[in-house]
Order: structure tokens, then sequence, then C-alpha cells
């Protein structure tokens, strides 16, 4: 099995750097285009399914990409992680709330610890659930596509200081 991952297209809220969390939002015409030029990339490539967050950036995200197929499967489980009452802002120390064990449960924001365990669970559950031989898009965000890499690499320790990954950004991971 091949699992593809990508973060959905840019909003106004990422352009001016507001942290997002599990507001819905859609995307900016910046966001469209980075999705049709996303579409043009994997245009050679036949998904088996398409999986998306189902929120609004996500899920129109996966529409572009798409062609407007109507079976992209929706899941709540790949949300972005919700920050609470620190959504809307943009605050500096954002950082420490990625910190395992720290596991810091402070604003409201959905504990570091519960988050991964829910995106843990979601993969479990795609592996188990398509064939080895199928080839999955995954449509989410950006924390969600860190706790991706995470259960790929060393899961609980996995070090996510310093991760980048751009809107409309893609990754690969083979599942043998």
């Amino acid at each position: 099995m091949t699992i593809y991952v990508t973060r959905h297209g840019q909003t106004d809220w990422n352009q001016k750097n507001i942290l997002l969390g599990s507001t819905d939002m859609e995307l900016n015409e910046t966001g469209k285009a980075q999705a049709l030029q996303l579409k043009k990339q994997l245009e050679n490539i036949n998904f088996d399914h398409i999986i998306s967050s189902d929120l609004k950036r996500a899920h129109q995200t996966a529409q572009i990409i798409s062609n407007n197929n109507p079976n992209i499967i929706l899941n709540s489980n790949l949300r972005e992680r919700n920050y609470g009452n620190l959504e809307g802002t943009t605050p500096e120390n954002i950082g420490q709330f990625w910190n395992v064990p720290a596991n810091i449960k402070e604003y409201s924001v959905e504990p570091i610890q519960d988050f991964l365990t829910r995106v843990f669970k979601e993969l479990d559950n795609i592996i188990q659930n398509y064939s080895n031989n199928q080839k999955i898009l995954i449509v989410t965000h950006y924390g969600v596509v860190m706790a991706i890499d995470a259960y790929f690499h060393n899961k609980f320790n996995y070090c996510f200081d310093n991760f980048l990954f751009n809107n409309c950004e893609f990754r690969t991971y083979e599942i043998n």
C-alpha cells in the first residue's frame, strides 16, 4: 500500500500566520491555485481511495485534486488538532503544546497525546481496511501531517521541532 499525504491549500488565516486548528474555513484564491497545481503533480496516479478531513479547507482541496469525485471519504479523525482558546490568535509559544512528555492541558487545547492517539488509530484503521496494493490519498492539515510522519518514524518519541510542510505539499509512505 502507498499512502500519499497532503496538506490543504492556503486559507486567509494561514496567510496571516493565525492559528487555525479546528476552526472551519474555506480556501482562499491562492489555496485553490495551489490545489490545482497539486492536481497536476498527481494526475498520473490513480488513487483507489481519497480520504479527507471533513473540514472545508481539506475537503475543497480533495475535490479540486479529484475533479469533484463524489466518492471522497470524509473523516473527522483526520481533522486538525483543536487549539481551543488559542485559535484565531498568533501565539508565539505554540511549540510547548507539541511537547509529548509534558502533554500540556491549558487553554482548552486538545492534549498532544490525545491528538496523536486519535491520528494513530485512524492510520491503523486505514492500513487494516484497505489492501496492500492500493494507493490512498489523505488530504488533511499541518498538525495531522506531523502526526502521520511521527506514526511512521518513532511514534511518541518523535521530535516535532523544525518540521516544515507547506500548503499542498505531499509525501508518500510505503506500507509492506
